[in-house]
């Protein structure tokens, strides 16, 4: 489905289930009550709407993409400011890599 995403407003709004659903999937489960799936949700949208400027892709899987690396980045974020370990760069790339991976299984 080509669709432009950029615009007057980008069609966020209908991406927010999927994206609640990613969130509750990975979110830490010592994590669970904060932030919680919507929080990161709105987050993600706060973002992706900071860099509409500079964002290039022109189809709705490309947003998709884009929207999955931002919420990926908010989570591994959260999950080191909560956890008390030091963080660790392997974990933040298994998420990014774990959510890609839900978000292929739940495409098809």
């Amino acid at each position: 489905m080509a669709q432009e995403p950029k615009g007057e407003s980008w069609p966020l709004e209908r991406y927010r289930n999927y994206h609640c659903l990613l969130a509750r999937l990975h979110l830490d489960a010592g994590l669970q009550s904060e932030p919680d799936a919507s929080d990161v949700v709105q987050q993600t949208f706060i973002e992706a709407c900071q860099a509409m400027a500079r964002y290039q892709g022109q189809s709705d899987p490309e947003l998709t993409a884009f929207l999955r690396r931002i919420q990926a980045n908010i989570q591994a974020d959260a999950a080191g400011r909560f956890r008390a370990d030091a963080r660790d760069v392997a974990l933040d790339q298994s998420l990014q890599a774990d959510i890609e991976q839900s978000s292929s299984r739940l495409e098809a």
